[in-house]
């Protein structure tokens, strides 16, 4: 069931891509991978919140990260993370994906993207999964709509593991205090195959641009509220959850 429904999405990507756009591989092949963004970033936090739960104290993170757009509304990306922790050494995440954008057929502000995740250590969200592909639906909205700028959706669904489906909802805000942008990102997490809710999350960070071209400092400070540590239908990483909060900062350098 799981495989027939992501081999649904994939189709559907692909053919609203071949219905609408043509991509210049040509371009790539006389003038270079102009139509690229490649970034790099470190991150250190008090610990790590991954998914509603701590993974250790003392987080650090490095990763690179690249994007090609194919075509104007179509874009392939791939990357791939090194974490640490107190209590996780050397855990990669290799990622990949592509992602569609629909305004060039009248839904402006909306996207779906099908993405793949490996992870070297595997990651124990309620089973031990080793890869994933996650199905992400992103839609902007008007401040008539809702108060916010953008709700996305994001379900995954496991390849090699076993999981409950975790899936999260986000939405997000920028709001300007004494003229300093902050951030807000809002989070709520469940497990599709027990219908339960596993967190709620918020984080607010602010982007500072530094004297050197293309590099920007990000602090930012996390909250999650467990929602999960009551049930006994949520397995893995959820038993015993707790309230957790958690301060960090990010630089990255964009190319």
């Amino acid at each position: 069931m799981t495989k027939h429904i992501v081999l649904t999405l994939l189709a559907a990507v692909a053919t609203a891509t071949a219905g609408n756009e043509i991509i210049d591989t040509q371009a790539y092949v006389d003038g270079g991978l102009r139509n690229t963004h490649v970034a790099v970033s470190t991150t250190y936090a008090s610990q790590e919140l991954w998914r509603g739960v701590s993974r250790g104290d003392d987080s650090f993170q490095a990763s690179v990260t690249g994007d090609i757009a194919l075509t104007d509304y179509v874009t392939t990306f791939a990357g791939v993370t090194l974490r640490n922790t107190d209590a996780v050494d050397s855990d990669y995440i290799f990622t990949g994906g592509i992602r569609k954008d629909f305004s060039n057929i009248g839904l402006k502000g909306t996207s779906l993207a099908v993405l793949f995740n490996y992870y070297t250590e595997g990651t124990n969200v309620s089973g031990d999964i080793t890869s994933e592909i996650g199905v992400e639906l992103s839609q902007d909205l008007d401040f008539n709509i809702l108060p916010v700028d953008n709700v996305t959706v994001t379900q995954y669904l496991p390849t090699e593991g076993t999981s409950q489906s975790y899936g999260e909802v986000e939405l997000t805000k920028t709001v300007n205090v004494l003229n300093l942008p902050i951030d807000i990102s809002s989070t709520l997490g469940y497990v599709a195959d027990e219908s339960e809710l596993t967190h709620a999350g918020v984080t607010l960070s602010t982007d500072i641009q530094t004297a050197i071209s293309g590099l920007v400092v990000t602090p930012y400070v996390s909250y999650i509220f467990s929602l999960g540590n009551e049930t006994d239908s949520l397995r893995g990483i959820y038993v015993g959850a707790e309230d957790e909060v958690a301060v960090g900062f990010s630089a990255t350098y964009n190319f």
